[in-house]
């Protein structure tokens, strides 16, 4: 792992949310999407280094999840990684994924295993996920 790409925050609404990171803490949104598969809602605020994700739940799922069960908050720590599918493989068993997808950045995501506390470990590779012909490797 190479550096922290971002920093995941579950929000229930990106734009009731929004004045508070940019107004109060003074940060800057970068960009703002949807994914595609229409699951969560994505807004990227730049903080230093690194970047803050906002993430916002469109239908049921982990995230939809995690609000139910602790609210809004930290969701994830995303990991840069080089090549994402050996990095996986590198991983002892336990901490493996098998699942591996095209995240908000256009880049291949995986969450490696779920840790004892409520905050989750993302992977994502540098680079575009085109390369690998822009589904699961």
């Amino acid at each position: 792992m190479k550096r922290i790409d971002h920093i995941g925050v579950a929000v229930r609404d990106i734009e009731a949310s929004l004045p508070y990171f940019v107004d109060v803490l003074g940060l800057t949104v970068a960009v703002d999407v949807y994914l595609a598969d229409g699951s969560a809602r994505l807004a990227y605020l730049e903080a230093g280094d690194t970047t803050l994700q906002l993430v916002q739940p469109l239908k049921p799922g982990p995230v939809a999840d995690h609000l139910a069960v602790h609210g809004e908050g930290l969701h994830h720590v995303c990991f840069a990684v080089d090549e994402i599918v050996s990095t996986l493989q590198a991983l002892p068993g336990g901490e493996r994924s098998d699942r591996v997808y095209v995240g908000g950045k256009g880049c291949l995501v995986s969450f490696i295993a779920a840790r004892p506390s409520n905050i989750n470990i993302e992977l994502t590779e540098n680079r575009p996920a085109t390369h690998h012909g822009g589904g699961e490797p």
